[in-house]
């Protein structure tokens, strides 16, 4: 419909339009945080932070949240932080008079939400993306992200929540289906003694997950293998996921793999750990834990619309009921 300058815009930028839009947008992609912490593991937490306990239970260590600065090892007892200060994804895109002064002048009122929507889609896949990377990383027993503090990013947001148990390396380069069979199970029980299988997951680097493959193929008809949507399931029993997932830390070009190229790390994803959300820093948002919250400030020089967005994600792997093991798929 045709709108006119004089009260056009203030509409759009309510924190009802803009909590409408949000709830209205697809789900964005985040394949790991989705199977490690679904729904029912993502707890809010009214305060901007996570007390000590709540972490520990999970992990089954006290983790160490530092602002920059070396990480150090956690004990248990040397340590007197009892409460970790969850710091946050905070994000913020700018409309200017000028580009809302031209959607005006197009005459509709469905070009302006759509620019709305455009911002508002950006921030939120951007907090769900930064998500996402936090707990590929988190993974490795360790979060060290770049933190910007007055325009650098030379600091790091660190947690640690203690080192993954690790079995002994084996060499599978010479491998039948039976032999590596005797080799899966080891780790199996391994994961079982953690007391966490309810759905465990072989969690397989690349080039190890391509020499299973391979003894498969090798087998022939005789492999007893069913090929899922994830990797495949070996003897009706070892889910083998292909992680062939990477991350690029923010003001990096390098791409990191999630699980190490000749790994395999365990994990049962019923049980695999918790996504905390802490409570945000921002009055109009009620200082709610909300997993993604979004505002509009008007700003005068120049003049516009500030859309600022603000998360504080925590991931918690159990990494006390995880195993890692190197496979190597040569001599």
């Amino acid at each position: 419909m045709p709108i006119s300058v004089s009260g056009t815009l203030r509409p759009f930028f309510t924190q009802d339009a803009i909590a409408s839009s949000v709830t209205t947008m697809p789900k964005p992609q985040t394949p790991l945080t989705d199977l490690l912490f679904p729904v029912a593991k993502r707890k809010q937490k009214t305060s901007p932070f996570v007390a000590e306990g709540d972490v520990e239970d999970v992990v089954g260590s006290v983790p160490v949240i530092r602002r920059g600065g070396a990480s150090f090892s956690v004990d248990g007892k040397s340590t007197g932080i009892k409460l970790i200060e969850v710091q946050p994804i905070s994000l913020n895109r700018f409309a200017t008079g000028k580009e809302l002064n031209d959607l005006i002048a197009l005459g509709t009122t469905t070009d302006v939400q759509a620019y709305v929507n455009e911002v508002l889609e950006y921030l939120r896949d951007k907090t769900s993306q930064a998500t996402e990377i936090l707990v590929r990383q988190s993974l490795s027993g360790k979060i060290e992200y770049p933190m910007a503090t007055a325009g650098s990013m030379v600091e790091r947001y660190t947690v640690n929540y203690g080192a993954i148990k690790t079995l002994a390396d084996v060499t599978i380069a010479a491998d039948d289906l039976a032999k590596l069979q005797i080799k899966l199970e080891k780790l199996y029980q391994a994961q079982l003694s953690t007391g966490a299988s309810g759905d465990i997951r072989f969690l397989a680097g690349d080039a190890v997950y391509e020499k299973i493959v391979s003894i498969i193929i090798a087998a022939g008809s005789i492999a007893p293998v069913v090929w899922t949507d994830y990797g495949l399931i070996l003897f009706g029993k070892y889910k083998i996921m292909t992680m062939g997932m990477t991350y690029v830390l923010p003001g990096t070009t390098t791409a990191v793999s999630v699980i190490p190229t000749n790994y395999i790390q365990t994990v049962d994803i019923t049980n695999a750990g918790q996504l905390f959300y802490a409570a945000l820093d921002d009055l109009d948002a009620k200082l709610a834990p909300l997993p993604f919250y979004a505002k509009p400030v008007k700003i005068d020089d120049p003049s516009g619309y500030k859309i600022i967005s603000e998360s504080k994600p925590l991931p918690a792997p159990a990494i006390s009921k995880m195993r890692r093991q190197q496979f190597l798929p040569a001599e």
